[in-house]
């Protein structure tokens, strides 16, 4: 009946298994691991596109037309966003320092040291940039950061937004987005292409100001590809 009697591995046997596992642990877990990141950006884009939208209009409701630059000042938009938003902290106007994050230094170079363009360099222009969030900056309740500005594009507000607030990458088209209102039907987008309003050619190829106008255009797809 020694046919019927069970054989235990042998050390070496356990070793080369445990091995093999070990090499494709090693092969597999950081794709893995870069997919659940680009899930978890996608998931953050999606939420503040949203969030941002509703935002848009309850100001809208309030003032009773679309929020530009015509129909209200960034002062008063700023207080209706603390009355719809009341967690939210209000950190003024951006041109001066970010003591709010608990950071002793000028928003210009905060924003210089610490975000990114889309192709990966540190080189912002951060002149353009700086105008381009300046006149605005809030905390969320749940730490993302929101900014304002009123004067890059004509009439139209813009709306940036960090998805995951101060955690990496902070880096244009992957944590960190551009939204315009449209002035003739208050509707949020990117800024460019179908925004009547946009002039400027941003694109999604080197800063990455116009990222948001492809990312609307398919997330999962864009996320899919982009590059950790």
């Amino acid at each position: 009946m020694d046919r019927f009697k069970q054989q235990a591995f042998t050390l070496a046997e356990v070793l080369i298994t445990l091995g093999i596992i070990g090499v494709v642990t090693a092969l597999t877990l950081p794709t893995l691991v870069k997919t659940y990141e680009r899930k978890q950006l996608e998931t953050a884009f999606k939420k503040s596109y949203s969030d941002i939208g509703r935002l848009v209009g309850l100001i809208s409701a309030e003032i009773g037309t679309v929020p530009t630059t015509e129909t209200i000042d960034v002062i008063s938009l700023r207080l209706i966003i603390r009355k719809k938003l009341p967690k939210v902290k209000d950190c003024g106007i951006s041109t001066t320092n970010i003591s709010c994050l608990g950071i002793d230094t000028t928003f210009a170079d905060w924003l210089s040291k610490s975000y990114k363009r889309f192709d990966g360099q540190t080189s912002l222009g951060v002149h353009h940039m700086h105008w381009s969030l300046d006149d605005g900056m809030f905390i969320l309740s749940d730490g993302r950061l929101l900014f304002l500005d009123n004067s890059v594009v004509p009439q139209t507000y813009i709306f940036s937004i960090d998805t995951n607030g101060l955690k990496k990458p902070n880096r244009f088209g992957y944590d960190l987005f551009m939204f315009c209102v449209n002035p003739t039907n208050g509707k949020i987008g990117g800024c460019s292409g179908g925004n009547p309003t946009v002039t400027r050619n941003w694109d999604c190829t080197a800063v990455g100001y116009g990222c948001a106008n492809k990312t609307l255009e398919n997330p999962e797809e864009y996320f899919k590809n982009l590059q950790l």
